[in-house]
């Protein structure tokens, strides 16, 4: 094989690794973090550092589980639509993904040590998950192809918490995430150009990348008076490598067809660092307003990635194929706030606004990573009945967000175009002993 089509075969991974570090273009809000995980949590924004009345404590301040002195059992799932999510660029394509919703399901269970000020939980969660899909897309390479990237995150999070004082709360959490990627970048194209060669592209099909990591969570709640409650947690950085996956090259344009790699790799993505602290205000019997600020290391957990193919089934392939390219994710503020009324004894209303910065750069931006949505209104609605159950429904509206942007790593040219806005419809069942 020519050295020339091995530099350019880094070419298209160059292209490829852009898009795996997605949550889900569909469904992904603060950066690549979902704003909530329970009902009250999404109802109110994600303000909910300093509220832990149900199991979504678990994933976001675990302190607040030692305020329940019950069992407790709280299962939460939403459905993101996608009402315009569009890739245009300057080949004539302007195409809404393929994959017009995906749902995500949390849940959680709260157990106090009897006779002691020790409550402890367990919990499964999404941190993320879906992904894009753009079929019949115009390459520049005169094909017509797709993109797709599919990705998906799972949490496990055991918890442990310590009611220090009436008044003083802390807790801790530990994170088994595990993760699974597939990904497709014009894999039916295959153009190699010997006047410039520079134009080749070689198409790729990732599939199988897995992922495992620990982390951990610590959080506190404090109330400084009877009706203001203040709330802090902290978590830490995640690596989290993908490995253990194949990849097909088409090296159709050089005679050598589909090449499979045996060995794929993609190296360089975490989860941030991140620190959330938040206020709730219980301004009456039935009010309660909650605020919360939180800062998500982006710039230290997605800077650079790394692609690496080795082990081909074609003894004229290149050995190995390596690509790094650049994230350049920023730090990013969220700022998030949340009312809750009690109108009856039964019934609860939730309203809640979330403003979170889009930390990518515009000339890293990819149709297959295009985290840009930035303003998120909710609101839902609380259910009591008899033996302790409470049902949820919530609504979720990511205002449409359009750029333009020109990354110079992907072959899509100049002023691409990204439009990102969904809808999500979210239902909660609780229950209390």
């Amino acid at each position: 094989m020519p050295e020339i089509s091995r530099r350019h075969a880094r070419r298209c991974l160059t292209a490829a690794g852009l898009g795996i570090a997605i949550a889900g273009p569909v469904h992904a809000n603060n950066g690549l973090n979902l704003i909530g995980f329970s009902g009250e949590s999404v109802g109110m924004a994600g303000a909910n550092v300093a509220i832990a009345r149900d199991a979504g404590a678990l994933n976001t301040n675990p302190a607040g589980l030692a305020l329940h002195r019950a069992p407790r059992l709280d299962q939460y799932i939403a459905t993101a639509f996608a009402r315009e999510m569009r890739h245009a660029d300057a080949f004539g394509n302007d195409t809404a993904v393929d994959n017009r919703s995906v749902t995500v399901g949390n849940g959680g269970f709260i157990a106090p040590l009897p006779g002691t000020p020790v409550t402890l939980g367990l919990g499964l969660f999404a941190q993320g998950g879906a992904g894009t899909v753009l079929k019949d897309l115009r390459t520049p390479f005169g094909t017509t192809d797709q993109l797709m990237s599919l990705v998906g995150f799972a949490k496990i999070t055991p918890a442990i918490a310590w009611q220090v004082s009436p008044d003083l709360q802390l807790g801790a959490s530990l994170a088994a995430t595990m993760g699974r990627a597939k990904q497709k970048v014009f894999p039916g194209t295959s153009a190699f150009n010997a006047t410039n060669p520079a134009a080749s592209f070689f198409g790729v099909e990732m599939k199988d990348l897995q992922a495992q990591a620990f982390g951990w969570r610590l959080g506190a709640l404090w109330r400084a008076t009877p009706t203001i409650t203040i709330g802090a947690s902290y978590i830490d950085k995640m690596n989290l490598p993908f490995r253990d996956g194949s990849a097909q090259v088409n090296y159709t344009a050089i005679g050598l067809g589909s090449v499979t790699y045996r060995n794929a790799r993609v190296e360089g993505l975490a989860l941030p660092r991140q620190v959330d602290v938040g206020l709730a205000w219980q301004l009456s019997d039935r009010t309660l307003w909650s605020f919360q600020v939180t800062r998500n290391f982006w710039g230290d957990a997605l800077r650079t990635q790394t692609t690496t193919l080795s082990d081909p089934d074609h003894p004229l392939a290149p050995a190995s194929i390596q690509s790094t390219n650049t994230l350049g994710w920023k730090n990013q503020w969220v700022y998030a706030t949340g009312v809750s009324h009690r109108i009856s004894d039964a019934v609860t209303l939730y309203a809640g606004y979330n403003y979170g910065r889009n930390p990518t750069p515009l000339d890293h931006i990819s149709p297959l990573l295009a985290a840009i949505g930035e303003r998120h209104y909710t609101g839902g609605i609380a259910w009591k009945f008899a033996g302790g159950w409470t049902l949820q429904a919530t609504i979720e509206y990511l205002a449409t967000k359009r750029i333009t942007y020109t990354n110079p790593e992907l072959p899509f040219g100049a002023d691409t175009r990204a439009t990102v806005g969904y809808t999500a419809l979210g239902i909660g069942l609780g229950k209390a002993w």
